[in-house]
């Protein structure tokens, strides 16, 4: 189990800086009726430029140190690399071309419910009806802001993370996500001046800080 971990934790890393910008060709090549929306997917760089790859592994060696230092035990080393390479590898994407892949979500629910069926069989049940209540809502704010505003307000691959999210945070846990979000978001749009900002990537902030301050407390 300890080699497991620190295997995960030393490669993780390098998986995501080079399936990252596969992903978005990927799917503009799967992408036959829409085409002509996904053309200018073709100017997508092959990789990440130097400064992004070195952002990325630094921000994965902190976070590792941190999990390392608040619970060293090979479980939480796992838990946290699978989380944290989810949340790295979507918000790499949706900055870099304004898509969520669902496929990243469902990776990252997928290890959720695996390991609340293992660990927690009886929180399966309440995960699930989380996790519809979320969809929910989000698809409820989406209907009403198109019916006043005439266009929706989130992202679906932004409501579909959050949906997934919800098997590996309770309720308060997602909503402190979403909070966490809106105020970095905010920040970022009054600095850079901007009417609209990608909200993947600062949902992937809200997460990743929610999961390592609960850790710590």
């Amino acid at each position: 189990m300890i080699l497991i971990a620190y295997i995960l934790i030393l490669t993780a890393p390098f998986v995501i800086l080079y399936i990252g910008p596969k992903i978005p060709r990927q799917l503009a090549a799967e992408t036959v009726n829409d085409f002509r929306f996904f053309q200018h997917q073709i100017s997508y760089p092959k990789s990440y430029s130097f400064n992004l790859q070195l952002g990325v592994i630094c921000i994965w060696v902190l976070v590792m140190l941190i999990a390392c230092a608040v619970k060293p035990s090979p479980v939480f080393l796992i838990q946290t690399a699978l989380f944290t390479g989810c949340l790295v590898l979507g918000a790499l994407i949706d900055h870099q071309t304004g898509l969520l892949p669902f496929r990243v979500s469902y990776a990252l629910g997928l290890f959720g419910m695996y390991q609340a069926a293992v660990m927690a069989p009886e929180s399966v049940a309440p995960i699930l009806g989380s996790g519809g209540l979320v969809y929910g809502l989000g698809s409820l704010v989406n209907w009403l802001a198109s019916r006043r505003l005439g266009h929706p307000i989130i992202g679906g691959g932004d409501i579909v993370l959050l949906t997934m999210l919800t098997t590996w945070f309770p309720l308060i846990g997602i909503a402190l996500t979403l909070w966490i979000a809106s105020m970095t978001g905010l920040i970022e749009s009054r600095v850079r001046q901007l009417g609209a900002i990608r909200l993947g990537p600062h949902l992937a902030f809200g997460a990743l800080s929610y999961w390592l301050v609960q850790a710590i407390l």
